[in-house]
Order: structure tokens, then C-alpha cells, then sequence
């Protein structure tokens, strides 16, 4: 089984659903994940809403991967924050069922040290493990708050839950400087989902294998593990040089201009790579999707 290209599009939660289905079918994906709709999250959804989503996937004959709906991230120690986040999940769930997708996304709560606060951890966890497992849906845990590989291995351990696994994003491990490599080696059993990204030292994004996150290495290592879950081909080039930012005066004006000189260079320094034999040719979004899409596909063909 090929791993399922899949991507979120909504940049942020500022481009329309439709429009996000739109650069999803122009670039051969059959599915998209959602987490935001009428650019609110998707716990804000009513009944009509989704029903509105649903009858728009079925008309463009595309389907969900998954739902985010940014929820889990709550102090492990307050009971009310708890009982909202478990309610929202709860909800999600319900929202899957007539989405017509069985896969969520959820964050770990904050801590300070996994060992030591495991029993506590474990007490909050369960509810949402165990109403994932009743309804048949699977969770998708998403890294945060600099939770290193080790933190999620030892709590995939000790869970031993058959419905959880985990968002690896290499960018992520990267920004906690932790080794890319060191963090596949520690979760290659517990991965549903490959974030298909890459970026250099400074958080700047970067083409696929042009950063610091050896990712393509780790692409090797997906093939070599016969890897069949999501691979996830966002990136953050859309919002580094594409977005259309607003016109300002005075100090801030002066910033934007700095600010869109930089979108400049950038965009020149891609076209450049992308299109080496064409000088003068300007790249556009479509053409840095296509490009990492195309070897993401050939990848893993």
C-alpha cells in the first residue's frame, strides 16, 4: 500500500474551503484535511455547516483525511480546561461521523516531566483514548510545546493504545534542535502522518532537501520502513512569499517595503532553482507545489 498525499491548504484558516479543494484537485490530490471552514475552527462547525462540507466533497468526488481541530493543548493539572477539551473531542468525533473521516488530530496536555507526572497524564489521556476506540476512530497526536521524540515514545509505551499515532514533522524536531534522524529512529513505529516540508537553521522555509532537516534521508527511511500512512505536502512558502499583505504608512509602511523586498529576493532565489534554464521566468506558488509535489510523488511511486 503507497503512503495517501493529503494537505490542509487553507493556509492558516485564510483561504475558503472551496478554493482549498480547488489547489488540491489542480494538483492530483483526491484529499485534503480540515481545520477550519468559513475561516472559523472546526468546533465552531453547526449542523448545517457540515452538512454543507460533506455535500461539497461529494460533489467534487474528494474526500477528508483527517480533522484538526486544534484542541488538547490545556494545562495538565486544571479539571476545567480538561472537560472542555474532552467535550470539543467529543464533538469532533460526532462531526467525523458525518464527514464521513475517522482519523483526529489532538495534543498532548502541558507538562514539565513525563516520568514523573505519568500517572496524572495517563488519567487525562484515557477518556479520549478510550472514546476514540468505542466510536472506531483513530487519533493523530500532534508534536507541541518542544516535547521531544523520547516524551511521546515513552507515552506510546505505557498507553499501548491500538488507536494513536503520531504527526512526525521533521521542521518540528528541527526547531527543538533535536536530531531529525535520532526522533524517526525513536517514533518509526507510531507514525500516521509525514509532514513533507523543510527548513534551514533560521526558520526560513526551504525546498525539499535544500534545509537542515535531512529530509529527504528521512525519506529513504519511509521507504525502507514501507511506510503507508499521510504524507502531508503544505509548506510555508505561501505564507513567506505569496500572501498579499496590506498597504501601510509611515514607519510600518517603510517595513512592508523592506518586508516585500525580501518576498522578492526570495521568490527570485526559487525561480532560479526552479527553472535554472529559464532567467527570467518568475516562479508562482503553483510552481513550488507542483515541483514538490512531483518529487514527492516519484518518491514514493
Amino acid at each position: 500500500m503507497k503512503p495517501k498525499l493529503t494537505a490542509y491548504f487553507d493556509h492558516d484558516g485564510k483561504t475558503p474551503l472551496k478554493e482549498s479543494i480547488a489547489l488540491a484537485k489542480r494538483h492530483g490530490l483526491n484529499q485534503i484535511a480540515l481545520r477550519y471552514y468559513n475561516k472559523r475552527p472546526l468546533i465552531e462547525m453547526s449542523e448545517k455547516d457540515a452538512k454543507a462540507v460533506y455535500q461539497l466533497f461529494k460533489e467534487e468526488n474528494m474526500m477528508i483525511s483527517f480533522l484538526d481541530g486544534q484542541i488538547g493543548d490545556y494545562d495538565l493539572n486544571s479539571d476545567r480546561d480538561y472537560k472542555a477539551q474532552l467535550e470539543q473531542f467529543k464533538f469532533l468525533v460526532e462531526l467525523s461521523d458525518r464527514l464521513k473521516t475517522h482519523v483526529i488530530c489532538l495534543k498532548l496536555p502541558k507538562f514539565t516531566k513525563v516520568i514523573d507526572e505519568f500517572e496524572n497524564i495517563q488519567i487525562r489521556l484515557n477518556p479520549f483514548f478510550d472514546y476514540a476506540s468505542k466510536k472506531r476512530k483513530r487519533i493523530m497526536l500532534l508534536p507541541s510545546n518542544d516535547y521531544k521524540a523520547n516524551t511521546y515514545a515513552y507515552i506510546f509505551k505505557k498507553m499501548k493504545s491500538q488507536h494513536v499515532d503520531i504527526l512526525f514533522d521533521p521542521v518540528y524536531f528541527l526547531s527543538i534542535k533535536q536530531s531529525t534522524t535520532t526522533a524517526y529512529r525513536v517514533l518509526k513505529k507510531y507514525i500516521g502522518a509525514f509532514s513533507c516540508h523543510d527548513k534551514d537553521q533560521h526558520n526560513h522555509p526551504r525546498l525539499l532537501g535544500y534545509g537542515k532537516t535531512d529530509v529527504i534521508g528521512l525519506f529513504k527511511k519511509l521507504l525502507r520502513d514501507r511506510y503507508h500512512g499521510f504524507l502531508i505536502v503544505d509548506n510555508e512558502f505561501y505564507q513567506q512569499i505569496f500572501s498579499e499583505g496590506t498597504t501601510k504608512k509611515g514607519l510600518f509602511g517603510f517595513r512592508a517595503k523592506s518586508e516585500q523586498k525580501q518576498k522578492d529576493a526570495l521568490q527570485k532565489e526559487l525561480s532560479h532553482v526552479l527553472f535554472p534554464n529559464e532567467q527570467t521566468r518568475v516562479c508562482t506558488y503553483d510552481d513550488v507545489l507542483a515541483n514538490q509535489i512531483k518529487l514527492v510523488s516519484v518518491f514514493f511511486s
